[in-house]
C-alpha cells in the first residue's frame, strides 16, 4: 500500500487540514499597523514618530531645542561654549508643540500618534490582552425539563428534590435513620 493510501486510511489527511486551518487563523489574528506606523515594543499600540517643533532661532538636537551663538571667544550671557559644536549655545527647556492628534513622549523625545492596531474582520483589539480577539455568541441547550438561567449560566429544573428509598429529605439533605431512640 502506498504512503498516500496509508495516510488517508489512518485518518491523517483531515488532521493535517485542521492544523493548516488553525495556523491560518493564528496568522490572521496578528495585529497589523497602518502604513507609516510601527507596532510599539509592548505590542499594545501603533506608533508614528514625528520630530517636535522648536521656537524661532532654535533647532531640535538630541532631545532639546538649542539656540546657536556665533561668538566662540566670549559667549553672551545665558550661553556657554560647546567644544563639540564649536559655538556658543543656549539650552532651554523646549516648548514642545506636536501636530494635532500626537502626544509628546519624553522617553523617546518624539511626538507620537497612538492608534490601535488593525485586526482582521470578526476580531477586535483587546486593550486588556493587547491582542486581536474574537467574540462569538454561543447558544446553550438544556436537557428536557430544564431551562437556561443566563445570570447563573447553568441549566435549572423546577422539579422538587427527592431522596432514594430508605432516606428522608431534611434541611436540604437526604438522611437515613440507623436505629430507634428509646
Amino acid at each position: 500500500m502506498n504512503i498516500f493510501k496509508r495516510l488517508v486510511f489512518q485518518g491523517w489527511i483531515p488532521l493535517a487540514i485542521l492544523i493548516l486551518a488553525l495556523a491560518s487563523l493564528v496568522w490572521a489574528a496578528t495585529p497589523h499597523c497602518p502604513s507609516g506606523y510601527t507596532l510599539s515594543a509592548d505590542g499594545s499600540k501603533c506608533v508614528q514618530d514625528v520630530t517636535p517643533t522648536c521656537p524661532n532661532g532654535y533647532t531640535w538636537s538630541s532631545g532639546s531645542c538649542i539656540a546657536k551663538a556665533t561668538m566662540p571667544s566670549s559667549c553672551p550671557t545665558g550661553t556657554s561654549y560647546s567644544t563639540g559644536l564649536g559655538k556658543c549655545v543656549s539650552y532651554i527647556e523646549p516648548t514642545i508643540s506636536c501636530p494635532s492628534g500626537y502626544s509628546y513622549y519624553s522617553a523617546s523625545k518624539k511626538c507620537r500618534k497612538l492608534q490601535n492596531p488593525d485586526c482582521p474582520s470578526e476580531f477586535y483589539w483587546s486593550t486588556q490582552d493587547k491582542n486581536c480577539t474574537v467574540t462569538r455568541t454561543a447558544t446553550c441547550s438544556c436537557p428536557s425539563g430544564s431551562i437556561w438561567n443566563s445570570s447563573r449560566k447553568i441549566c435549572e429544573t423546577s422539579a422538587a428534590p427527592y431522596c432514594d428509598a430508605g432516606y428522608t429529605l431534611q434541611n436540604g439533605q437526604c438522611t437515613r435513620r440507623t436505629g430507634t431512640a428509646q
